[in-house]
This record gives C-alpha cells, structure tokens and sequence, in this order.
C-alpha cells in the first residue's frame, strides 16, 4: 500500500538489483521500506558518470577508481565493464604486417558488431588514415617487452625485443650512427560505423 501512495526513488533498481543478488521477499520489502524513509538511497549512473569513471580508470588504473568509488560513489570497475565496451589495439612495432591489421580490424570491427547487435542492418563504414606529429623518442614498451617510436621502414635493422642490456645498446648506437632513425609520425587509421 505504501508503494502505490509515495514514490519511491529508483524503485526498479532496487527490486532488480535484490533480486539479482538472490534477496528474499523480506529483504526486499527492507530495502523498500528504508528507500522509502529515506535511509537507503540507491545510485543511478548516467552517461556523465560512465565517461567520468572512464577517464579514471584510463589515467588512474584500478585502484584510482576503486578508491574514488569507494569515497565518491562512483562506478565500479566491474559496473564500468559491464556498461562499456573496451577495445585494445595491436601496436605495429616495427615493420607493418598484415595479421596486425586483420586483428585490429577484428577487434574493433567485427566483434564490436557482434558485441552490441543492432535491429537495423549494417549500412556502410567510413575508413579514414592520417597522420599525426611525434615527439621523436625511442620507447620501451613494456606489455610487449619492446622498443617503439622508430621509423617502421628501417626498423628492420634491429631486433625490437629487448633481451639484454646489450641489445639496448646496440638500437641506441644504431640511433646514433642513422642506421635506425626515429619515427616523425604516426599512422592512424580511423574506422567509424
């Protein structure tokens, strides 16, 4: 009866959400009783929020946004996972090769359609390549364990993966006599459906 004469704020969610953690009858009637008198305020997360978490995680990592989740009230990263979906690109280190674009194209393409079905038909994708201005540095990166930041037509000469030390300082006397040189600018490629 309490339910048809006031509104309770988020209603929805709090039954969906108690019913998804396997809550009982009662517990729910709980949970609506203290909305209802004001001690219980569930959250609702808008696109302000999402793209605000987002940018959290992408600077901060994890434990940014777990610890402002924890003190703010933001999303979670398995809310934030769930609620976004999250690309990672294959980095061309070196001499370009075609599986590097087929599993880009694969990733960003193909799964993202599958991922998110939509009722209307695949019309068309806009292919777009420029270039953007580097700073020009050698790099380390360290989930591939290699060197990035040369020029992708002499990178050839040199073996990206660092082993040893010894190879570190073969690609920076290599850098310095100009038998590698250090990539000006970066390639992009830009798919939009």
């Amino acid at each position: 009866m309490a339910i048809s004469h006031n509104n309770i704020p988020r209603i929805h969610q709090i039954i969906n959400v108690a019913l998804c953690n396997g809550a009982s009858v009662c517990t729910v009637v709980n949970k609506l009783k203290d909305a209802l008198e004001g001690v219980y305020h569930p959250h609702g997360y808008g696109a302000d929020y999402l793209d605000i978490a987002t940018l959290i995680f992408r600077l901060g990592g994890h434990q940014l946004l777990f610890a402002l989740n924890q003190k703010l009230s933001l999303l979670s990263l398995c809310t934030l996972r769930a609620k976004s979906t999250f690309t990672s690109l294959v980095l061309t280190i070196g001499p370009i090769h075609n599986d590097q674009f087929d599993q880009n194209i694969q990733t960003i393409v193909l799964d993202a359609r599958t991922a998110s079905p939509s009722k209307l038909p695949p019309c068309g994708i806009s292919f777009m390549i420029d270039e953007i201005a580097l700073e020009e540095m050698a790099m380390h990166f360290s989930k591939y364990n290699k060197v990035g930041g040369l020029c992708w037509k002499h990178s050839h000469v040199i073996d990206p993966i660092l082993h040893m030390y010894n190879l570190a300082v073969s690609i920076a006397q290599k850098i310095h006599d100009g038998k590698v040189h250090l990539g000006e600018e970066l390639t992009v490629i830009h798919i939009l459906q």
